[in-house]
């Protein structure tokens, strides 16, 4: 073999592999990123994500947040995809995120379960857990819409 081609095979293989764990560190980024909320402060939450789209407050009393978002995918085309963030208060006054939810269309959510099914461990119907994070994703349709439901779950 051609040591000039060997050469071109090794750095086309160095490559390949460089391209899969830049994609791997990619993901693992974002996904620390979107679960960074999680036993957040309010503040800390709204210092990052920069000032909500809007406030509110749950059927059990629990303050939210939510940030708006424009999404187009191939399914379902351009929408809004909300993302709120439950707060609750501790034992010592301090305020945390306990919760977060991603409403979108129903159209989204099969991608969303085969991403879902495709990165975690299925620990009940229709929801997922990250091991490694002890964090929990519950799918669901509610009014026709796709709802995710993120939270910590220290149950082995």
């Amino acid at each position: 073999m051609n040591v000039n081609r060997l050469g071109f095979t090794i750095i086309s293989t160095i490559t390949k592999t460089m391209k899969k764990l830049i994609l791997i560190l990619l993901l693992l980024i974002g996904t620390l990123h979107v679960n960074a909320q999680l036993l957040s402060s309010r503040q800390a939450i709204i210092n990052q994500w920069g000032s909500p789209t809007g406030y509110g407050v749950s059927n059990e009393g629990d303050d939210y947040i939510y940030y708006d978002k424009y999404i187009s995918t191939e399914q379902s085309g351009r929408y809004i995809q909300r993302k709120a963030m439950y707060f609750m208060t501790m034992d010592n006054g301090t305020i945390i995120c306990y919760m977060w939810r991603i409403v979108e269309p129903g159209t989204e959510l099969n991608n969303n379960l085969a991403y879902y099914r495709s990165q975690f461990i299925k620990i009940d119907y229709m929801i997922y857990k990250d091991y490694s994070t002890n964090i929990a994703y519950k799918l669901y349709m509610k009014d026709g819409m796709a709802v995710i439901d993120a939270y910590c779950d220290n149950k082995n």
